[in-house]
């Protein structure tokens, strides 16, 4: 039951004790600072209720930073000392050698939710309300939130995740697992609901393929880094529910649920589906004639490989 025929551990008890760990690890941590943050706010005059609010927006960069943390602090951790194994093998390669999928990573992340608004404004479906790109340092400070976010969900939902679940042998289980995984970290976003829910999932399949056709992470890292920041930072829209200060302020024209959610933000629209589907195509283009064996590296081989690079090979 808890051991497969080679006397491993289940891959899915692997990743069970690593979701309950991040769970409690995250809760007790995010729990004591907003203790913390409410005693020293309660020496103003505000209300409780004011202090609470205030936690939530203010001081809500500092919460996903501790999240993010905690990702990367387990993800580096069950891998090198429970797991035993290099950190290359879980796609935490060196970025040297890599830095064109970094690069292609976060114009392609801008580019996509770009196309997604741009579409959304032909539609019909949005407008926005203040053009005057305003600049604040806030707005350095959620470029660094967004940049570790993108990296420390990276690690875990495909670094990890996917990698421990490399065992089972099969492309389509792992990103199934990996994608509904990262979907369900979300589940407690504001305006979380069905097609959220499956294109939060199709995104972290699009990383998944990302990492499948590559053995690293960096392309999926600055994807992700992008698309949060410039539909946030930039646009004004919510991030997966979430509200940032902006250079735009954005406003939905239309209120179907189905194009575009006001609450989540255009991740949970129809337009987002669409945009993620033909992104495997970019992907499929930007790594055509190179293959990846992403089953190369297993738990016998893995103390004789050190680089991931050393098994593209071009097609002839």
């Amino acid at each position: 039951m808890f051991k497969n025929r080679q006397g491993q551990i289940r891959s899915g008890w692997i990743i069970a004790a690593l979701m309950a760990s991040l769970l409690i690890i995250t809760t007790i941590l995010m729990l004591l600072c907003m203790i913390i943050l409410m005693i020293v706010l309660m020496q103003s005059a505000y209300s409780f209720i004011d202090i609470f609010s205030a936690i939530l927006t203010d001081w809500l960069w500092l919460l996903i930073t501790i999240q993010c943390i905690v990702m990367i602090v387990i993800s580096i951790f069950a891998w090198k000392r429970i797991l035993k194994r290099p950190l290359p093998d879980m796609g935490l390669t060196r970025l040297k050698g890599h830095g064109k999928e970094l690069i292609f990573g976060l114009v392609f992340g801008a580019v996509s939710i770009s196309l997604v608004i741009v579409t959304g404004m032909l539609f019909g479906i949005i407008k926005f309300s203040d053009i005057s790109l305003s600049f604040s340092p806030t707005l350095i400070l959620y470029l660094l939130v967004f940049v570790l976010v993108g990296f420390a969900e990276e690690l875990f939902c495909r670094g990890l995740v996917m990698s421990v679940l490399r065992r089972t042998q099969s492309k389509a289980m792992i990103l199934i697992v990996s994608s509904i995984l990262f979907s369900l970290l979300h589940i407690t976003n504001p305006g979380y609901t069905l097609l959220p829910l499956i294109n939060i999932a199709l995104i972290g399949a699009l990383f998944g393929y990302m990492f499948i056709r590559s053995g690293h992470i960096w392309m999926p890292v600055g994807y992700h880094i992008m698309w949060n920041y410039v539909q946030g930072s930039v646009f004004g829209f919510n991030v997966s529910g979430i509200d940032f200060e902006s250079m735009m302020t954005a406003e939905h024209l239309n209120q179907d649920q189905l194009l575009s959610n006001v609450d989540f933000g255009l991740e949970g629209g129809i337009i987002t589906t669409v945009f993620v589907l033909l992104g495997f195509l970019a992907v499929a283009w930007f790594y055509r004639g190179k293959r990846f064996n992403f089953f190369a590296v297993d738990e016998k081989d893995a103390p004789q490989i050190d680089n991931f690079q050393s098994q593209m090979q071009v097609e002839n």
